[in-house]
């Protein structure tokens, strides 16, 4: 587990995260048990501090308002969004597959995230109703008989077929695609 993963357990157990990333992290302790255990570490070092204090409800806009803090820190140009490289939350979505969504352009119906494929993992076959473009930051990724390599561009056209996808070495990929 990553030192991300670390923090991200111990703002889970203090629920400070949105209710869609707790929502989705409590999937997670579900399906990892490496999280698990991190989550279960954090419970154990923290219950003492239950007791320290009594029970205090934040107030309704308490999160509205630090991301207006936030937002006003933001050194973004105005009219962009950046997103940090320990942002986000990767999402199981094969054996040793992940995902963790960078973009989501509602108006064009495209989603752009990042996959980690760890090394031995695959990634079933699929059918694409839209172009779908994937660029190999690092690694090797295997597609039937083709092979990509870090730097390679590679575009899945509407209505083709995937084959099954595998990594032996481990790769990392940014994928464009239609929700």
């Amino acid at each position: 587990m990553s030192d991300a993963d670390d923090v991200l357990a111990a703002e889970f157990v203090l629920g400070l995260l949105s209710p869609e990333t707790m929502s989705a992290l409590d999937s997670r302790v579900q399906r990892d048990q490496g999280f698990a255990a991190l989550v279960e570490r954090w419970r154990k070092q923290l219950a003492p501090l239950d007791t320290l204090v009594d029970p205090v409800s934040p107030p309704d806009d308490l999160f509205e308002r630090i991301d207006q803090a936030v937002d006003r820190l933001d050194p973004s140009p105005a009219g962009t969004v950046t997103r940090r490289a320990g942002e986000g939350v990767w999402e199981p979505e094969a054996d040793r597959v992940a995902s963790k969504q960078l973009w989501h352009d509602r108006l064009a119906g495209r989603v752009t995230r990042l996959v980690k494929i760890d090394p031995g993992g695959r990634y079933v076959g699929h059918h694409h109703p839209a172009d779908e473009t994937c660029y190999v930051l690092e690694g090797e990724l295997q597609l039937g008989d083709l092979v990509l390599r870090a730097g390679d561009f590679h575009v899945a056209l509407a209505g083709s077929d995937h084959p099954p996808a595998a990594s032996k070495s481990g790769c990392l990929l940014l994928i464009q695609s239609a929700v």
